[in-house]
């Protein structure tokens, strides 16, 4: 059997001071021929600033446990048993709900709390033994912070070593995998297909995770069987975070046993942990873990029946991609026709428009008329009500003549008579003058018709 693990630091640790908080291992227990997968995430955030320690005591912990369970352990199963188990009441990523009824929970419980006990045990010693330092409270990514103390006394000192846990367990009889918290396990088939085997939390959501400094045994979750599993991986989430959506994950890990199978186990592994880093700066910049058994007798079946199905979907691809191409010729000889189309119906828009335009210059031209005949019109409509003021004016004036003489009439009859005279003949120049401002009058009265009619 193949086993491998390595973590490595994520380029985003470099620029704020932090230092690897993921933590993995590898081992073989050769009284129960047991290998076994270890991955631990510590949280990147500033109150888990001991998160380092924590994975690293989550891993020691998860050996410690699984040594005493594997010495009990023994499960009786049907040919073919695959059995999961979730969280009460939460959802996976496939909004299934893997609570079935399971004889051997109970054993899977102690050991969750035998690994939580035994994470707290240590946490709790590493934190009498070693006082948090200033360099600890307030390192460069914190921007001149200070983490405070007294937010972690009464137990929750566990908060510091905050992290999550992926493990794995291959024996000659069964297989098992569990989990708290983010981070992915993918697991291959003989036939080449690959699966979640362990149910997702869908708790665990882009920043948020679950985690050891929270969550009891209840929040594990967990998987189990002697089905067919020759090749298993687990990671930490600095891993399927540089690779969305998860089946770029499963390519990737694919393309590490076609590289075991095609160069060997020890140039795949040398040229997988030259990767990691890259992956780290061009993905998720976080630190990265992975840790995988792949069982060399069936490696080369394996690796060709993942290439089998990589060519199989690249098929499928072509075929697809051949069909969109003509859909897209059919399409865009659709799109060259409607264009002559457009084309042509443009000249007879533009046709319209260039008749548009000249009508609407013959318009501006005839409303510019028009203001200048009422312009004139209505200087013409000034002038005459000015000598009509003067008229009237006039006439208030030889009434008042009038009045005055009236005591002299007798003795100006002559006189008057020929005021009378005058006065007949200025009533005619007034008649004519008011004849005159109807006439404008209405004129200008029609020349507005006109502008309305125009919609000016």
């Amino acid at each position: 059997m193949i086993t491998f693990s390595k973590s490595i630091k994520g380029s985003s640790h470099d620029d704020n001071g932090k230092p690897m908080q993921d933590w993995s291992e590898h081992l073989y227990l050769e009284d129960y021929k047991a290998d076994i997968l270890l991955v631990s995430d510590g949280h990147g955030s500033d109150k888990h600033f001991r998160s380092d320690r924590g994975a690293r005591f989550a891993v020691e912990a998860a050996k410690e446990g699984l040594v005493e369970f594997l010495k009990d352990f023994d499960p009786i199963l049907p040919e073919e048993t695959f059995r999961q188990r979730g969280i009460q009441g939460v959802k996976d990523s496939t909004h299934e709900d893997y609570t079935p009824h399971d004889e051997y929970e109970r054993e899977f419980r102690q050991l969750f709390e035998n690994i939580k006990f035994r994470w707290c045990e240590k946490v709790v010693k590493d934190w009498a033994e070693n006082v948090p330092l200033d360099k600890e409270l307030n390192y460069p990514g914190m921007q001149g912070k200070k983490m405070d103390l007294l937010y972690y006394e009464k137990g929750r000192e566990v908060v510091a070593y905050g992290c999550t846990l992926i493990a794995a367990v291959k024996t000659p009889n069964y297989w098992m995998a569990f989990q708290l918290g983010d981070g992915k396990c993918i697991a291959f088939h003989a036939d080449g297909t690959w699966y979640e085997p362990i149910p997702w939390d869908s708790r665990c959501f882009l920043n948020i995770t679950t985690s050891l400094c929270h969550e009891g045994s209840e929040s594990f979750r967990y998987c189990y069987g002697n089905t067919d599993c020759p090749c298993l991986f687990i990671g930490s989430d600095g891993m399927d975070d540089s690779y969305m959506p998860l089946d770029k994950l499963a390519e990737f890990y694919g393309l590490v046993i076609r590289v075991v199978a095609e160069n060997g186990v020890d140039y795949a592994t040398e040229q997988l942990i030259k990767m990691m880093p890259i992956i780290s700066e061009k993905g998720s910049h976080d630190d990265i873990s992975i840790a995988f058994w792949l069982d060399d007798n069936v490696v080369l079946p394996l690796s060709k029946a993942i290439l089998s199905r990589r060519l199989d979907s690249l098929e499928t691809d072509s075929k697809e991609q051949e069909s969109n191409k003509k859909e897209a010729e059919s399409r865009r000889v659709e799109v060259t026709e409607r264009t002559k189309q457009l084309q042509q119906e443009s000249g007879v828009y533009e046709n319209k428009r260039s008749e548009l335009d000249r009508k609407m210059k013959k318009v501006q031209e005839d409303k510019k008329k028009a203001e200048e005949d009422f312009n004139v019109a209505t200087f013409l409509y000034e002038d005459a009500k000015k000598n009509l003021d003067q008229v009237i004016s006039v006439f208030d004036n030889l009434e008042k003549l009038s009045s005055e003489n009236e005591r002299a009439y007798e003795n100006h009859l002559r006189e008057v008579c020929v005021a009378e005279e005058m006065f007949r003949e200025i009533e005619k120049e007034i008649q004519a003058f008011e004849k005159k401002i109807t006439q404008d009058f209405e004129e200008m009265t029609n020349i507005r018709k006109i502008l309305i009619s125009l919609g000016l």
